[in-house]
């Protein structure tokens, strides 16, 4: 009994030091390959990297700030603020140099009544400094004591006052559509092209509009309605795409698509 104990304590040292001794190795190899990565690295790209700045924001935007983004040499973001005055929730798309300092701003013409609703998001900005948006319209009205719904979805572009430039409409759904076929249609994402052309991503296909509202071309081939788009720096589409059953990661070369 003494023996099997003995050989069962060696046992279980064994796996210990073999334990520890593979830790210490994969701890090794990681230091090596950050040690080979920082050597193939410029010094410019090693300062990009390992260091930072605070940016201190204009007190108004700390109340209700969403994603900071960045075009060309500006930043640019939304935020939300409360007027006291009004009883209203305010909106307003802001630009910002990069050290933080705000450079301009509009009023977001968001609207919201008994009849429906007019809000304005997914707001982007090209680096020519374009600035576009996804209107969605809601509208709603009692028919004979039934309540029903429209909804509408389009492309608007402002200038950087917050007029509106032009709007092209790009679909829509009925409650009376719905509750037929069961189709829904939703815009998903908006992404500029390094021509500054907007590419629409929605439930059933991808469009593409000029800087002047023209539409250029549509791909049923990609569609995205619940996953995420990237553009790459040669100027093609990743686009992860979701279903029922899986998931699945795509690759569009730009060329391809406008030919």
């Amino acid at each position: 009994e003494e023996i099997i104990m003995k050989k069962t304590f060696l046992k279980k040292s064994l796996m210990i030091v073999l334990a520890v001794s593979m830790v210490f190795t994969v701890i090794g190899c990681g230091k090596k390959e950050v040690t080979r990565e920082k050597q193939m690295m410029s010094e410019e790209d090693k300062n990009a990297i390992y260091t930072y700045e605070t940016i201190e924001w204009d007190e108004d935007l700390k109340d209700d700030l969403g994603s900071v983004q960045f075009s060309g040499n500006s930043l640019y973001t939304t935020v939300g603020n409360y007027n006291e005055e009004t009883g209203d929730y305010e909106n307003y798309f802001v630009i910002l140099n990069m050290d933080g300092k705000e450079e301009s701003r509009f009023k977001i013409p968001n609207r919201y009544d008994e009849t429906g609703s007019h809000n304005v998001g997914q707001m982007i900005m090209t680096e020519s400094g374009d600035i576009y948006g996804i209107a969605y319209d809601y509208m709603s009205e009692d028919v004979n004591g039934v309540w029903t719904w429209d909804e509408f979805y389009s492309l608007i572009k402002f200038d950087n006052q917050g007029t509106e430039l032009w709007e092209v409409s790009l679909g829509s759904n009925s409650q009376s559509q719905i509750d037929e076929s069961g189709e829904y249609f939703y815009v998903n994402r908006i992404i500029p092209d390094q021509s500054g052309n907007i590419w629409v991503f929605d439930t059933g296909a991808c469009s593409c509009y000029d800087k002047e509202g023209n539409k250029l071309v549509t791909v049923d081939a990609i569609e995205n309605s619940s996953g995420d788009v990237w553009m790459t720096k040669d100027g093609d589409f990743i686009v992860t795409k979701w279903n029922d059953d899986d998931g699945s990661v795509q690759c569009f070369e730009m060329s391809a698509i406008m030919q």
